[in-house]
């Protein structure tokens, strides 16, 4: 199963941004959270290469982009849990939020 959003390169900058700012470091233990690691690295991935490949992008049509069932559940928790200050940032992430959440049911 697919996770689909939508989104248009300003918001794709901000979740970037978010994600990039609110790393955490953990020390890994167990295999759960090895496993959802690297689904938010591989949905990080993804996101860094639709931005590097809309960067000359200047106009404002949304694009797609499609993420694996386990990317889709760990990029909704991350964005789920992550708390940014910036209002245009958490704006994007509770639209982004609210896009893959219907899909996940």
């Amino acid at each position: 199963m697919k996770i689909k959003i939508q989104i248009h390169k300003p918001q794709l900058d901000a979740i970037i941004l978010v994600m990039q700012c609110e790393r955490q470091v953990v020390h890994i233990n167990s295999i759960e959270v090895r496993s959802e690691m690297y689904s938010q690295m591989a949905a990080m991935q993804k996101l860094l290469k639709k931005q590097i490949e809309k960067a000359m992008a200047f106009d404002d049509k949304a694009f797609k982009i499609s993420f694996s069932f386990a990317e889709g559940v760990a990029l909704w928790k991350y964005l789920n849990l992550s708390f940014t200050q910036d209002m245009y940032r958490a704006n994007c992430c509770e639209i982004i939020k609210n896009q893959i959440h219907p899909q996940l049911v």
